[in-house]
């Protein structure tokens, strides 16, 4: 594919795991996540969660969380989105992602420590 038929998506995702090979790194999933204004992404690796703005040519960092500072997580999914709670010892944080919601608790399931609640609720409460 040209770069002239690549999504803004494509490209950030595309930038991030350019970064991440660089620094000899390989995240699990690059995703969107939700910010306001504009978009950021969500590069999700063995370390923790680190979150980019993207502009137009190079990711920014704007955060970083290490999971070894959290103990617990509840996970709530909507149809739309997925909110993800990480609850620490002397923090905590708030992670929208806007898609990969489901791949992200099987990943932190089977490689993290971290005990996770998934909030259970009828489908047509999730809307």
């Amino acid at each position: 594919m040209s770069e002239k038929k690549k999504s803004p998506d494509q490209k950030a995702k595309e930038a991030i795991m350019n970064l991440y090979h660089i620094l000899g790194k390989e995240p699990w999933l690059v995703a969107k996540v939700a910010a306001t204004p504009g978009v950021l992404y969500g590069a999700f690796h063995s370390d923790g969660v680190s979150i980019y703005k993207f502009d137009k040519i190079q990711p920014i960092l704007t955060q970083s969380h290490e999971w070894k500072h959290f103990r617990e997580v509840s996970v709530d999914f909507f149809s739309m989105r997925t909110v993800i709670v990480l609850k620490g010892e002397s923090h905590g944080t708030t992670i929208i992602m806007q898609e990969k919601g489901k791949e992200l608790v099987s990943l932190l399931r089977s490689n993290t420590s971290i005990t996770v609640h998934v909030i259970d609720r009828p489908w047509w409460r999730k809307i």
